[in-house]
């Protein structure tokens, strides 16, 4: 495969992996300039471009204001380091300590990420007032920094998966347990008595890891019993029973410092099928 095959697989890759159609028009215009045979300049307006287009996607992995308001965060500039954001960007709110109690190891997670970034610096920081116009170096650059920042982009999301499938298998078991604790208008206002049997949890993600929370979304069915009439009225052979099941989903988060105590944020549970 050529030099300038690989350079156009790779922008294909990293337009699929970029966070928004902003970070997808800077990488057109990277390329618009690339293109651009003629510009003297052009490597040096690519790598301007590229720079721009991390600073943004730094940003939108981790907002100045989020890691500030983080319990972890200690002022060491005027704003967040980069290595501070990476942090949040892979852990969120999650101090290392529960990070590494969950059996990961925090500080191999923020050098990995660290790594990264450092690597893809090296390919954007052309020297003012050096030109290269020499069309092999060009495209070595090229290559070189598009290889670097899709590497960058993928330790990120490993790192952040690691992290969040430890918080998952964490949590998990408290799911089923605040959910049936719960008292759920949908299902009271079916019978006289409903008691929650069990509960089968078809899909359950993290859906963000914030300064002070992780939250959860979880879709299911939910089993139950719906009782007519008092426990005499049934023992009197007045009442009745039924098993139906219902559709649900709950949104539910626990602080990022005590991951064990789950609380209910939402619970909608779909009845629509008992007035059917």
């Amino acid at each position: 495969m050529t030099i300038e095959k690989r350079i156009q697989k790779l922008r294909q890759e990293l337009d699929e992996h970029l966070l928004d159609e902003f970070s997808k028009k800077l990488l057109v215009g990277a390329f618009a300039v690339y293109d651009c045979r003629e510009n003297p300049v052009r490597l040096n307006q690519f790598a301007a471009t590229l720079r721009e287009l991390i600073s943004h996607t730094l940003d939108e992995l981790a907002p100045a204001d989020l890691v500030i308001a983080t319990n972890w965060y200690a002022a060491e500039a005027d704003r967040p380091t980069r290595r501070q954001r990476m942090i949040y960007a892979t852990q969120g709110g999650l101090p290392d300590q529960t990070v590494n109690e969950l059996g990961l190891d925090a500080e191999q997670i923020h050098k990995d990420c660290v790594d990264a970034i450092n690597d893809l610096s090296k390919f954007t920081h052309v020297r003012p007032g050096t030109l290269i116009d020499d069309d092999s170096k060009i495209k070595e650059f090229v290559l070189g920094s598009l290889s670097a920042f899709l590497s960058f982009l993928n330790v990120v999301s490993d790192c952040k998966s690691l992290v969040i499938r430890a918080v998952f298998d964490e949590i998990y078991a408290g799911v089923i347990e605040e959910f049936t604790t719960q008292t759920i208008q949908e299902l009271d206002e079916l019978s006289t008595h409903t008691f929650i049997d069990y509960s089968m949890n078809d899909d359950v993600n993290i859906t963000d890891i914030d300064p002070k929370y992780v939250h959860l979304r979880v879709e299911g069915t939910v089993y139950v019993v719906l009782q007519y009439g008092s426990d005499g009225d049934r023992r009197r052979g007045d009442g009745a029973s039924i098993n139906d099941d219902y559709p649900f989903v709950i949104r539910m988060r626990a602080k990022v410092d005590k991951l064990g105590e789950l609380e209910a944020v939402d619970t909608e549970v779909d009845n629509s099928s008992f007035y059917e």
